[in-house]
């Protein structure tokens, strides 16, 4: 009996039996029957795959959104909900991401496990959340991924035009070498595919690892130039050295085309005296608005976006 392997499919199979075209299927030889036979078998397994992603197609129109608007996407997924005291907290944490980005002329979607549930690797990953987002990204067919923390400054719909470095996965967030989480990325849905084959074999491994970032990074370290790290966002709340406190760091500032704050920031923005504490604040929605107004306030350059 043959091994399918002996000949593989496609184009080899078929000039493996260059007397094929002369026969029906009922005369074809025994010898080469098993080849022919393990062909279709493979041929019928990847068919099984391929409802996941005629349906990620079919759902792709709704996730990218309103047509001439550039779609930018996060996440937000188990591991993220459980930061939140309350489901009403994270709405409305997500209720401002988006509007900030609306009213920077962009599409704002926010993606969800159901996405990532899309992709066909997902059972295979469903244990480990951390990977679930680059799932979704891939499923979206989207380029631009932002953390829900992350607020544009200056990033117009132009920038969407011509994706950095012709749609390779870019993070624009330099922090990212030392491990931290991206804020900003933009890459094209093969990009996305690449950096989920290189995190994929660290899930649901017996050998755990701090974050899948570290994974990226030490392949990156190993071949220069698979991944960009570029300085697009700024991140927490940097005052002047006057006495005042009143005054933001705008030099600091204007090296960001976004930025990124978290709990952590505003906290210490408020030890700074920058920002004031409110006990009726239900999430930090108050602090983000106050934040971003003095931003837009004080720094000429934040009035352009």
């Amino acid at each position: 009996m043959s091994d399918p392997e002996e000949y593989g499919c496609g184009r080899r199979a078929f000039e493996a039996f260059p007397k094929l075209r002369d026969r029906t299927i009922i005369k074809v030889p025994k010898k080469y029957l098993w080849p022919l036979v393990g062909c279709f078998v493979m041929f019928f397994i990847v068919l099984a795959r391929t409802p996941s992603r005629v349906e990620t197609m079919a759902n792709r129109s709704f996730i990218r959104g309103n047509a001439g608007r550039p779609s930018i996407y996060s996440y937000m997924g188990t591991s993220e909900m459980i930061k939140f005291d309350s489901q009403s907290e994270m709405e409305e944490i997500l209720s401002f991401w988006k509007s900030k980005w609306s009213e920077a002329g962009w599409d704002a979607i926010v993606l969800k496990e159901e996405d990532a549930r899309l992709h066909p690797l997902f059972t295979q990953l469903e244990e480990d959340p951390g990977v679930h987002r680059w799932l979704a990204m891939s499923v979206s067919g989207g380029i631009w991924y932002a953390d829900y923390r992350t607020y544009p400054i200056r990033m117009t719909p132009k920038i969407a035009s011509n994706p950095p470095n012709d749609g390779l996965f870019t993070v624009h967030d330099p922090r990212f070498n030392h491990g931290y989480r991206p804020t900003l990325i933009s890459a094209m849905t093969s990009e996305w595919e690449r950096i989920i084959d290189q995190v994929s074999p660290y899930a649901n491994s017996e050998i755990k690892i701090p974050k899948h970032e570290e994974v990226i990074i030490e392949s990156n370290v190993e071949k220069q130039g698979r991944i960009n790290v570029e300085n697009w966002v700024a991140s927490g709340v940097h005052g002047t050295a006057d006495a005042s406190r009143t005054n933001l760091d705008c030099a600091y500032y204007s090296t960001g085309t976004v930025v990124h704050m978290t709990r952590t920031d505003i906290k210490a923005g408020i030890q700074l005296g920058l920002l004031q504490n409110d006990e009726r604040a239900q999430s930090d929605v108050p602090y983000l608005q106050k934040f971003l107004l003095m931003l837009r306030t004080q720094c000429p350059f934040a009035q352009e976006g």
